[in-house]
């Protein structure tokens, strides 16, 4: 379950905290940096797209065994300084506030907080379609999934978001109803206490 109490008593973190220009937006990625969460994958698919959004960089919060690769990899594909990798970050939540979405690319996963989170804050978000991702994407799921693997709808689906921003915050507040009306802690907490009855019973 999500605290929602914690999301609504949290700011926004400003760029300059981060050490980043103040001129650009970011979208952002919460993972941890191994194969599982494919962001591999993801830097491959972005270049084009970051050459026709120039004012839109990504954001990397997390650690993990493949940090050097990915590193090398955003060396490769000439995007290295317009990825940022953060690390791991005690203010996830308040980065997330300053995002104007969130991508979650992974191969695979069983229930992803990271995505809850980024809901939660009143983000658009683009994930794969996998199972665990699918069960939490509620409202707007077809226009916030793609396949793991195709890249091209992963950049299109970027693309819309970055172009109409107001659609994108109409995403981004049903994904919060969404968290508020299935996930908060208190909705956990009772269908918890829902199925020890039901047991007990």
């Amino acid at each position: 379950g999500i605290d929602l109490s914690r999301f609504a008593s949290s700011q926004a973190v400003s760029p300059d905290q981060l050490g980043l220009p103040a001129s650009k937006t970011f979208f952002t990625c919460v993972a941890r940096l191994d194969r599982q969460k494919g962001i591999d994958w993801l830097l491959d698919s972005l270049p084009s797209l970051l050459e026709q959004f120039p004012q839109h960089d990504l954001l990397l919060v997390g650690d993990g065994p493949d940090r050097e690769i990915l590193e090398a990899t955003a060396r490769i594909n000439k995007i290295a300084d317009r990825v940022h990798f953060l690390g791991w970050r005690p203010d996830v939540v308040e980065i997330l506030q300053a995002s104007t979405a969130m991508v979650l690319p992974s191969r695979w996963e069983g229930m992803p907080n990271a995505l809850l989170e980024g809901m939660a804050c009143g983000l658009p978000v683009l994930a794969t379609r996998v199972e665990g991702v699918e069960e939490v994407v509620g409202p707007f799921a077809e226009e916030q999934l793609v396949n793991h693997g195709d890249s091209d709808s992963l950049r299109s689906k970027l693309a819309n978001l970055f172009r109409d921003p107001t659609h994108a915050k109409k995403m981004g507040l049903a994904n919060q109803r969404h968290v508020d009306e299935h996930f908060s802690l208190s909705q956990m907490i009772a269908a918890y206490a829902q199925l020890y009855q039901q047991l007990l019973d």
